[in-house]
């Protein structure tokens, strides 16, 4: 049954608002690594600069900052997470592409993606079961 993309991902966000889970993707997964975003006071940040959106997140215990964050982007722009774990999970993106990242025990683990088609799109950890962000991507 051919989906085209941006149906599937239509479908996916739908099934993730209903079910709240997060299904394996065969989509594009490609961790992107560069100098790391020094650690805040506060378990998470964001921060918008003209280029990239930087946000931050931590898991720490089993407790998961932020969740469900509203977040407004821009088609194509660049977006930054620095990540603080002390457990593995999986980060996963419902974008056009999709992005998932894998995420390690350490400190500062630098993701980065951009999103090229507008509308709504869930960032969610999918061995926590948390959306940790809503991205409100416009063209």
């Amino acid at each position: 049954m051919g989906l085209s993309p941006v149906r599937a991902a239509i479908i996916g966000c739908a099934t993730v608002a209903l079910v709240a889970g997060c299904g394996s993707s065969s989509g594009g997964t490609s961790p992107t690594t560069a100098e790391p975003v020094p650690s805040t006071d506060s378990a998470a940040s964001v921060s918008a600069e003209p280029d990239t959106l930087r946000m931050s997140l931590s898991i720490d215990g089993g407790t998961v900052e932020p969740t469900n964050q509203r977040l407004d982007a821009s088609v194509g722009q660049t977006i930054s997470m620095s990540i603080t774990s002390d457990v593995t999970d999986e980060l996963h993106v419902h974008s056009v592409p999709e992005h998932t990242f894998e995420i390690e025990p350490g400190k500062d683990q630098l993701f980065t993606f951009t999103v090229d088609v507008p509308g709504q799109v869930d960032i969610e950890l999918h061995h926590s079961d948390r959306t940790v962000a809503t991205l409100v991507v416009r063209p």
